[in-house]
């Protein structure tokens, strides 16, 4: 189809391309952490990935208690970085 002849509207996520990002953010604005932890802990040796994936997901627990949770419930550097994010 040729750009001229969309009528639709390009919606943007913060996640951009990346699909795993996009589904976490799914599960975090639900108030589940499992995936968030697997999808930061893919990051470890990619530290713009992490950056971008930790910033995103932080932006979309902010208004929730979940970091805290995830931090109580289990103290690993996943939890850590995403509470500091929220902090």
């Amino acid at each position: 189809m040729a750009a001229g002849l969309f009528e639709g509207q390009y919606v943007w996520h913060p996640a951009a391309d990346d699909r795993t990002l996009a589904s976490v953010c799914v599960d975090v604005r639900a108030g589940r952490w499992a995936r968030a932890r697997t999808a930061l802990a893919e990051t470890r040796g990619d530290h713009a990935l992490r950056a971008h994936r930790s910033l995103v997901l932080a932006s979309e627990a902010a208004d929730s208690d979940l970091a805290e949770r995830w931090l109580a419930e289990e103290p690993a550097p996943e939890a850590a970085l995403l509470w500091a994010r929220v902090a």
